[in-house]
């Protein structure tokens, strides 16, 4: 009797132990991955924000002046 409740109050412990390491392992991972996501989004969008100032100046220098269509 008391060995079977040594072994069961074992493996909870075990599981206690298994869990708490994936609650440390998944904070972990939260504080890696999101400064990396949130970088990632907004270097997209710098990107984005360039490409289109890029064609506006770029479409602005294509226009014909006055002065060339005369």
């Amino acid at each position: 009797m008391l060995d079977e409740l040594e072994e069961e109050f074992f493996i909870l412990e075990v599981e206690a132990g298994y869990v708490g390491y994936l609650r440390e392992t998944t904070l972990l991972n939260n504080m890696i991955a999101l400064p990396f996501a949130l970088f990632t989004a907004a270097l997209i969008c710098l990107i984005i924000t360039f490409a289109m100032v890029s064609k506006v100046t770029w479409e602005k220098k294509m226009q014909p002046t006055d002065k060339q269509q005369l």
